[in-house]
């Protein structure tokens, strides 16, 4: 199925969570913004439900620098 991630188009498994996208591209929870669908995710949000085609999944990883 297909997906929008990061504003470009993804063909995911079916059962494919956000928590899968974060394992898949070696991401912590903790370095990252989620939003899904327009709504940003506090860090208590469920990753583990099942995304459906369609969804707009934005993941922002904070960079360090200076």
């Amino acid at each position: 199925m297909i997906i929008q991630l990061n504003g470009s188009e993804k063909n995911i498994k079916n059962q494919t969570s956000i928590a899968d996208l974060l394992e898949e591209y070696k991401l912590e929870r903790a370095t990252v913004i989620i939003e899904h669908n327009k709504v940003q995710l506090n860090e208590t949000a469920s990753l583990a439900n099942p995304l459906v085609a369609g969804d707009v999944v934005e993941i922002v990883r904070f960079v360090g620098g200076g």
